[in-house]
C-alpha cells in the first residue's frame, strides 16, 4: 500500500496537467486512506502506523487539490508528505524495518 501510494504520487507529480488522472488518483488515494484507517498493525509496526496514515492522508489531500487545480494547496500537502515520509523512513531505519514490507501479511 505504501509503495503503491508513493509510486502513484511520483507519477501524478509528473503529470499534473492531466485533470482526469488527478481526479482518478484522488479517488484511489481516498480508498487507500479509508482502508489504512481500518488496519490494526502488528506490534512491531505500531510506532510507524500513525506516520503511515499521515503519509497516505497527505497524498490524498494533495491529489484532491491537484484535481481542483489549486496548486498552492497541492504543494503544501506535498511538503507535509515529504516531512512525514522522511520521519516514517527514519523510524523504520532505527527499528531495522523494511517499510516496503510494511503491509504484507496484514
Amino acid at each position: 500500500m505504501l509503495d503503491y501510494a508513493v509510486r502513484t504520487n511520483e507519477y501524478v507529480r509528473r503529470h499534473l496537467e492531466d485533470r482526469n488522472l488527478t481526479e482518478y488518483a484522488h479517488a484511489m488515494a481516498d480508498v487507500n486512506v479509508s482502508s489504512a484507517e481500518q488496519m490494526t498493525p502488528p506490534k512491531i509496526y505500531a510506532d510507524l502506523h500513525p506516520h503511515f496514515l499521515l503519509v497516505l492522508a497527505n497524498i490524498e489531500r494533495s491529489f484532491y487539490y491537484a484535481s481542483q487545480r489549486r496548486f498552492d494547496r497541492y504543494r503544501h500537502y506535498q511538503k507535509e508528505l515529504r516531512k512525514e515520509l522522511h520521519l516514517l523512513e527514519t523510524i523504520a531505519n532505527q527499528k531495522h524495518l523494511d517499510l516496503y514490507m510494511f503491509n504484507r501479511g496484514w
